[in-house]
């Protein structure tokens, strides 16, 4: 979805508008991309191990030629390392020279080149230590609080969400079965799905961790996203499957207010 969203896959279906604009012709493309930027999951392969720190962070600059000379053009990409937490002696070296975390520190700054208000995070600190986890999560935060910064931020760890998010999207196989400000989803999610997805973030307070509400353990396969089952996709995992979820997919209603669900149970109430 999120290579969708930029055009790197093409679209078979579904709108792309961005600032109440539709994004469709080669112009528009071209447009949205100096305006957005992508932080890839695995910071061993998105970096060619042929360029050095510096060419990578300047590819942007360069394709889309924001700069006026090369003075200008280096000047740049050390204060898009030091934002980010490198030092100017790093430009000069290779990627695998470079531990896991501060490989995607340089593929921050990459996306940071040509100052982007929207960046797709997909999956970014998943194949990082947990270690390090911490240190890149919060320097999101702070590009976030300090450029003004939209990220659609693709995780699976929801606990990272919270953190970071305003709002969350919950996606099964594809779709989006609940969506909600972030402080709503948390104290009062309604599918199925999210609950259980809830219900298994560690508890540091031990009476907190018995007073979780039990049962939300999910069972079976995830089916196939090519071939899914018929009516609700989550009807085969669900632990409150009846028997109009196995043959009618629900509709996206509106729970309370900017809260919305694709439940049946929802829509029974």
């Amino acid at each position: 979805m999120g290579r969708s969203i930029l055009h790197l896959y093409k679209p078979t279906a579904g709108e792309i508008i961005f600032k109440g604009r539709h994004i469709k012709t080669k112009r528009d493309i071209m447009n949205f991309h100096t305006k957005s930027a992508l932080v890839f999951q695995d910071p061993y392969s998105s970096l060619n191990p042929r360029m050095t720190v510096s060419d990578i962070i300047g590819e942007p600059l360069d394709v889309h030629k924001m700069y006026s000379n090369k003075r200008e053009r280096y000047k740049k990409i050390l204060k898009l390392m030091d934002v980010v937490g490198l030092n100017s002696e790093h430009a000069t070296r290779y990627a695998h020279e470079f531990s896991g975390g501060q490989r995607q520190r340089i593929g921050i700054a990459r996306a940071l080149a040509l100052n982007p208000e929207f960046i797709v995070c997909d999956e970014p600190v998943s194949a990082l230590d947990v270690s390090i986890q911490s240190q890149i999560i919060n320097l999101f935060k702070k590009l976030q609080d300090g450029y003004n910064l939209t990220y659609l931020f693709i995780s699976h760890n929801i606990a990272v969400l919270k953190y970071l998010c305003d709002e969350i999207g919950v996606m099964y196989l594809g779709e989006i079965v609940e969506f909600a400000p972030t402080e709503r989803l948390f104290a009062n999610a309604q599918h199925p799905y999210t609950k259980a997805l809830l219900s298994v973030i560690p508890e540091p307070n031990p009476a907190g961790e018995r007073a979780k509400e039990t049962g939300q353990e999910l069972k079976g396969e995830i089916p196939s996203p090519i071939n899914p089952p018929p009516g609700c996709a989550f009807s085969t995992r669900c632990p409150y499957v009846f028997d109009r979820c196995k043959v009618e997919a629900p509709q996206t209603t509106t729970y309370d207010q900017q809260h919305r669900v694709a439940c049946h149970l929802i829509a029974q109430d």
